[in-house]
């Protein structure tokens, strides 16, 4: 009898699968919402000097996120990106939007993106971007996607009514790039953060003091050489100092790699969108199309 007792208190074989699969639910849906909220906070942050009152703005960092996410976790997750695509083209043009352009829009972005990841799988693209071919062949697939992208993007907007047919080539060409540089920029950064931990420092503790001393000086360098560029010490041109930003690039790209000269890159890049909705705000200088 006494025997008996702990099989009987013993919690059954499918209660561990059960709790396992409850698990990967919630955490499936922790990402779902966090990545909901981190595309619907990067658009409003970017959307910025809209053409049209839509979503073509100087760089689109959520193309980067989207890409990523389709990259590492796969095309089952497609619905995400439409979920989020569809509600921050819902909420965030400056005017009123027909609902059939928003959907038709929002699928075609969506088909873009996920055409652009099954295609880098396909090529034998690595995500960890250990390689420079996989850098390169990120680069290529991006600025192909990205244009036709564009191209039905302004088109759906263009039929109803939204973009005119004689601004058609300038806003494609500007949706172009913005989706592109949103990302070349925000992409890389992303899947090289996915890649195993062992992989992104030394072992050594005294070694990784001493690189995160560098690091910070690095990050010091960026923020004072934003600061120089957004000075009035270059004149009334937005580009008199723009050159300063290759300098801690150069020493990051050099010391670090493509790791973290990719979050350097990023790091600019939200530098100088900030400093330019700054100086809209307080009535500065206009940086027209001001991207690194």
């Amino acid at each position: 009898m006494a025997e008996a007792v702990p099989d009987l208190m013993r919690a059954p074989e499918w209660v561990p699968r059960m709790n396992s699969r409850a698990g990967r639910r919630w955490a499936v849906g922790a990402l779902f919402v966090g990545y909901l909220a981190v595309y619907l906070i990067l658009d409003r942050l970017s959307f910025i000097e809209a053409q049209h009152g839509i979503g073509i703005t100087p760089w689109n960092p959520t193309a980067g996120l989207a890409l990523a996410l389709l990259i590492i976790k796969g095309l089952r997750w497609a619905p995400a990106v439409l979920a989020a695509e569809l509600l921050s083209s819902a909420t965030l043009p400056q005017i009123t939007v027909p609902p059939a352009a928003i959907f038709g829009a929002t699928v075609i972005v969506t088909s873009g993106y996920m055409g652009a990841a099954a295609i880098l799988r396909r090529i034998g693209f690595e995500p960890a971007l250990r390689r420079t071919s996989d850098v390169v062949l990120l680069l290529l697939v991006t600025i192909l996607s990205s244009g036709l992208v564009a191209g039905g993007f302004v088109a759906t907007y263009g039929a109803a009514g939204i973009v005119p047919w004689s601004s058609f080539p300038d806003a494609v060409f500007h949706f172009w790039v913005g989706d592109a540089i949103g990302i070349v920029v925000f992409a890389p950064p992303l899947l090289i953060f996915n890649r195993p931990l062992e992989e992104l420092g030394p072992p050594d503790r005294e070694r990784r003091w001493l690189q995160l001393l560098e690091i910070g000086g690095q990050a010091a360098s960026i923020v004072a050489t934003l600061a120089l560029v957004f000075s009035r010490i270059g004149g009334d041109s937005p580009f008199g100092l723009f050159y300063v930003l290759f300098l801690p690039l150069i020493w990051i790209a050099t010391r670090g790699g493509l790791v973290l000269a990719s979050w350097a890159l990023l790091a600019i890049q939200f530098g100088l969108i900030g400093g330019r909705s700054g100086l809209r705000i307080t009535g500065g200088r206009r940086f027209e199309h001001f991207n690194f």
